[in-house]
């Protein structure tokens, strides 16, 4: 799951009660946030749950903090050295956008290759942990941002879908070669239901 990018009334409690009802990882994204405004998310986090924690561009933190891993950006991958980073003990995971990508074909995954358009920018791609590819579905948090899902195939298997995913179509992601998906607007447009609505599509999830 993922943080909204927007702020949300009773953000951290939402989050703390999430992460005691099972969620496994939560990706810690605030596009814009300082160094600073994301150390006062993290102390308003259970440090029980900080090897659970992803945080999108902030190798300092994930050391400080003993974090699961760092998330890169398409636009901070391209700014540094992806590679610089693969050997620190921390997982990786980078996203692959899809809407200026016109051929929707992949590379065969045991090559653990993605698009092929975008390769120029994915140096060693066997470094990422995950791979977070979407829109899958018409999105929730972004009104026509419009899903691509029957346009993929060969999906590399560790890849984790994005875009519009709730409890009635997350069975369609397993199948195409998803091993998981990340959750935003399904938890988000309605925080007090976090808990149950996760609930909700784990147990989907796993029927599949």
């Amino acid at each position: 799951m993922a943080t909204s990018p927007e702020a949300i009334p009773g953000e951290l409690s939402h989050i703390n009660s999430l992460l005691y009802a099972g969620l496994d990882v939560l990706l810690l994204r605030k596009p814009g946030f300082s160094a600073a405004q994301y150390e006062g998310l993290l102390r308003g986090i259970d440090p029980l749950f900080f090897s659970q924690i992803m945080i999108a561009g902030q190798p300092a933190l994930v050391e400080k903090y003993g974090l699961r891993g760092l998330h890169m950006s398409e636009a901070f991958r391209t700014s540094v050295k992806p590679d610089g980073f693969a050997g620190n003990g921390y997982q990786l995971s980078t996203s692959i956008h899809t809407e200026q990508i016109e051929t929707w074909s992949f590379q065969p995954a045991e090559q653990h290759a993605v698009f092929v358009e975008v390769q120029h920018v994915m140096p060693s791609l066997k470094m990422w942990h995950h791979l977070i590819l979407g829109p899958v579905f018409n999105s929730i948090s972004k009104p026509g941002y419009t899903g691509r899902l029957q346009e993929m195939k060969n999906i590399p298997a560790n890849t984790l879908a994005i875009g519009g995913i709730t409890q009635y179509n997350i069975g369609r992601l397993k199948p195409m070669g998803f091993c998981g998906a990340v959750l935003l607007g399904a938890i988000w447009n309605d925080p007090f239901n976090a808990v149950p609505t996760y609930q909700s599509i784990y147990a989907a999830w796993n029927r599949t």
